[in-house]
């Protein structure tokens, strides 16, 4: 029983009032966690539902403000059969366009109450009459030409063979919107033909009173709000930074770091990670070593020139360290300089509620790996002085970090 199972299993026990409210054509993707779980709940099942995920250590995440509609909360596992299992949890039921779901259907409750059990995967979706009247209404309100799409006129033909008989009065929704008198339902392409008829007519006037938002707000809203999004992708299909646009997660940042020696692979770990969880949480890199990995534009100039070993070859021996001169000093004062970057990278990622990937992290105990490389050299001037406190001050700021 994947796990995705075991937590309906849960809801069931526990009476949870949910159902799948769209889409139940894709169950089975569902179920696989090929597509996001979108299940309509029960308002006061909150915290029941927030109690049954804690359970299987499913995360609840923040959606960024631009991106998130009220009454759908996120929720968020990774699994190792499954990869990503994402849940949404509508609370209330949002419709409209791809950007900015400008109506509320008030019939959550009705809706709950017309359920039905699917045998086959043992979960309660909606009553069929009721998707068909909510997915026509879906269509209408997101696309202005929503037949064209051959995946929307399999999902509608799925429908229509799910409904034995269109009796409208069997409806929990208050079907003012429009009638099915008015729509030809014996074949798809007559049904076509007029659903496109009343578009106009249900989108000016019927469902006026579902509006959130007046003309000029909506608008405005779908501009601000595209806008930003184009603006995420550019940053992380062409740029590549992954630290915002995505979901945070809820309860603060979290750090994760990779410790090990040279060679074992903690850089290409904490990589892959990036790769994985970057698709779904704010994810941000840091490096807190002295190697190459996570240098600044100068000291990678500085490797790139003298070698990587140029100035860090000898200085991990415990017998090297003696007396040095100013530039060893200089080196090492380049080095701290990056890693107070990394560190102020790594609190502001912290407290914008990121997950932190750490490559190394400073050990007073390891002296030899990323330790205090510095504690028992003797300063000779001031500004040797300075760096050696440096170093101290920098290992008690990370410490202090949890």
């Amino acid at each position: 029983m994947s796990i995705i199972e075991r937590i309906f299993e849960c809801f069931h026990k526990n009476n949870i009032e949910y159902c799948h409210w769209k889409s139940t054509n894709h169950l089975k993707e569902t179920y696989q966690a090929i597509t996001d779980i979108d299940i309509l709940v029960g308002r006061n099942m909150v915290a029941d539902c927030q109690n049954i995920f804690s359970q299987f250590q499913v995360t609840e995440l923040q959606t960024v403000y631009l991106r998130s509609y009220p009454g759908i909360h996120d929720y968020l596992l990774f699994d190792q059969e499954l990869g990503w299992v994402h849940f949404h949890l509508h609370y209330q039921l949002n419709l409209g366009d791809r950007w900015s779901k400008n109506y509320h259907f008030p019939y959550e409750t009705a809706i709950l109450s017309n359920r039905v059990y699917d045998k086959q995967f043992k979960t309660f979706t909606v009553n069929p009459l009721d998707e068909l009247y909510l997915f026509l209404m879906r269509m209408i309100l997101k696309y202005d030409n929503p037949m064209r799409s051959q995946q929307i006129k399999e999902e509608l033909m799925f429908l229509l063979n799910r409904v034995e008989v269109i009796n409208e009065s069997a409806l929990s929704i208050d079907n003012t919107a429009f009638s099915f008198d008015e729509i030809n339902l014996c074949e798809v392409d007559e049904c076509i033909k007029s659903f496109n008829k009343i578009r106009a007519n249900i989108k000016a006037t019927a469902i006026k009173k579902y509006r959130r938002y007046n003309y000029v707000r909506y608008k405005g809203n779908v501009l601000v709000r595209m806008v930003y999004r184009y603006y995420i992708e550019f940053l992380r299909r062409i740029l590549k930074r992954f630290s915002i646009g995505r979901r945070r997660l809820r309860s603060g940042g979290r750090l994760v770091v990779f410790l090990g020696t040279d060679g074992s692979g903690k850089s290409t770990n904490s990589q892959l990670a990036k790769i994985q969880f970057s698709k779904q949480i704010n994810t941000t890199e840091v490096f807190l070593g002295s190697g190459e990995s996570g240098a600044n534009l100068l000291r990678k100039t500085i490797f790139k020139i003298y070698g990587k070993r140029r100035y860090t070859g000898n200085w991990h021996k415990t017998e090297a360290r003696k007396s040095k001169g100013n530039l060893f000093f200089f080196w090492h004062y380049l080095t701290l300089m990056n890693k107070f970057s990394e560190l102020k990278k790594m609190i502001v990622a912290k407290g914008n509620g990121n997950l932190v990937l750490i490559d190394r992290w400073p050990n007073q105990a390891q002296a030899l790996t990323d330790g205090l490389r510095l504690d028992n050299l003797k300063a000779k001037n001031k500004f040797q002085e300075y760096v050696i406190n440096s170093e101290k001050r920098f290992s008690s700021e990370v410490n202090r970090i949890n």
